[in-house]
């Protein structure tokens, strides 16, 4: 059977997108006090919409699986979505008696965007929602934002993971979207480490933002573009010491004298990792997780000299007055060439379609195990580094 199209599900909501005037209208929001604004803009929001009805703009055949309260909020929900198309609408739930999510949307001209979030029926959204045997007629299953759906972190997220299990189980693409927690509310105290470690084994696509996953992992978002690198390091450290890990564990039951000489040759690696990961660039891998998983170390590396070049071109547009800015910026795009013509395959994994031979997408090998603990065995590169606030150049990775 030809598998065609998409399905999207997970949380949606209604948008209500007030005008605001400029100025600091927080300041303003003191008890009391009344403000002024125009007129109101209402629109769905969420994976479901956003993912959803934007696929099937592109003309990809899609069915969004949302869930909505039989009141005015889900009724407008629904009449956008049927303005669309009349059959995105045919899988939606609406269950009598729930309230439809909502979100008022403050976006002031001249400061980010806050949200003023009602989760409503999503929280009640749980893996029976999704008809897996719809998804063996489809190319992709795309699911978003656990983060403010109550069943999917409850018992550590034992329905996502179901859902995603049965979604694979079906052969087809799974992907997985995130939203920030709210730190101050039921889904920040959620062990989003254990929620990801049951969950993304089953997952293909996962690409949270960094803020998003450091307030999962209980870490702090970098002050500074320093403190960036530093992080970066200290991931690049963490999947360093994996692929170490998985090679040796691969190695041990080889009595030979090669496996040997490979152990020794690991034990001795470099403490720098930039340097260690140059060392191991012609390292033929025994263990097929520990190579991807140190083809992933270097995707990322690949991917963070081009963050890199792209800041500083960004510091030379902003002063392009001068010889010395003109040089630089010149200087900046003969380097990008080599590096964005071998990262483009990477970068665009979907230039060729979905379910064709060069647009398969690889399991998530290295996020799952990263997230693991380790503890009784000795020190990995990650604690041992020298200087672990110290940025590390990965231009020659």
């Amino acid at each position: 059977m030809r598998r065609e199209g998409a399905v999207v599900a997970g949380h949606i909501c209604l948008d209500i997108i007030p005008r605001v005037p400029g100025g600091n209208v927080q300041a303003r929001l003191t008890p009391g006090a009344l403000i002024e604004i125009g007129e109101a803009l209402l629109s769905t929001g969420g994976p479901v919409s956003n993912t959803g009805r934007n696929l099937h703009t592109l003309g990809i055949a899609t069915h969004l699986m949302g869930k909505v309260g039989d009141d005015p909020f889900g009724r407008i929900i629904l009449d956008l979505i049927r303005a669309q198309d009349p059959a995105l609408a045919q899988d939606m739930i609406v269950v009598p008696g729930e309230v439809s999510s909502y979100s008022i949307v403050l976006s002031p001209p001249d400061a980010d965007r806050s949200f003023l979030h009602c989760p409503g029926a999503n929280h009640t959204f749980g893996a029976d929602d999704v008809d897996c045997e719809a998804l063996r007629e489809v190319k992709l299953f795309h699911f978003g934002y656990p983060p403010i759906m109550e069943r999917m972190y409850a018992d550590d997220g034992a329905e996502l993971e179901t859902m995603f299990r049965c979604a694979g189980e079906t052969g087809v693409i799974t992907s997985l979207d995130m939203v920030m927690p709210d730190p101050q509310g039921p889904s920040g105290r959620v062990d989003w480490r254990r929620v990801l470690e049951r969950t993304l084994p089953y997952v293909d696509i996962f690409l949270p933002s960094l803020d998003e996953l450091l307030v999962m992992l209980r870490r702090e978002m970098p002050a500074s573009p320093q403190a960036a690198d530093a992080l970066l390091s200290d991931v690049a450290a963490e999947m360093l010491d994996q692929a170490v890990e998985q090679e040796k564990q691969a190695l041990f039951p080889d009595p030979s004298d090669d496996a040997r000489f490979r152990e020794t040759q690991l034990d001795n690696l470099p403490p720098s990792t930039s340097r260690a990961v140059r060392e191991l660039s012609e390292y033929d891998w025994r263990s097929p997780e520990a190579r991807q998983t140190f083809e992933d170390l270097k995707d990322m590396l690949r991917r963070d000299v081009l963050d890199q070049q792209f800041r500083g071109m960004k510091q030379a547009l902003q002063d392009p007055a001068g010889s010395e800015s003109r040089e630089r910026l010149k200087n900046m795009m003969a380097m990008m060439k080599p590096l964005t013509a071998a990262a483009a395959p990477k970068m665009l994994p979907n230039a060729a379609p979905i379910g064709s031979a060069r647009a398969r997408i690889r399991k998530p090998t290295a996020v799952p195990n990263m997230l693991s603990s380790r503890t009784g065995r000795r020190p990995k590169r990650s604690e041992r580094r020298p200087s672990r606030g110290a940025p590390i150049s990965w231009a020659a990775a």
